[in-house]
């Protein structure tokens, strides 16, 4: 009789989220400040999505080192053509060396710092 091989690990995670147009992404950078960019899905191509960065309605608190950012629905700068990797359900976009965003990233209020 044979034994039933059975893993101790977890299993694998399936990658199954795929972007999709009007998608928002999220992404945050710092050490001693805490700054968000917000970007949306404005076309898929492939393995690749083309971004525009969202403008933030920035309310600074007393001192201004906190703020409050809400999106404001209004895309600026130019599409950016980045890859997208799936992470189980939600996916990611590298931005720069120093930031990835994720998504689908649902809008809500930001909290940001910056205590230079």
């Amino acid at each position: 009789m044979g034994m039933k091989s059975t893993s101790i690990f977890a299993p694998e995670v399936v990658a199954v989220a795929n972007p999709k147009v009007g998608d928002y992404l999220c992404g945050s950078y710092g050490y001693e400040a805490c700054i968000y960019h917000v970007y949306q899905v404005v076309a898929i191509t492939g393995k690749s999505v083309k971004i525009r960065e969202v403008d933030l309605n920035n309310k600074h608190q007393v001192g201004g080192m906190e703020w409050t950012s809400t999106i404001t629905g209004n895309l600026s700068g130019p599409t950016l053509t980045k890859r997208f990797k799936a992470q189980g359900n939600e996916y990611r976009v590298k931005i720069t060396d120093c930031m990835n965003a994720y998504g689908p990233w649902t809008p809500t209020i930001l909290h940001g710092y910056n205590y230079h």
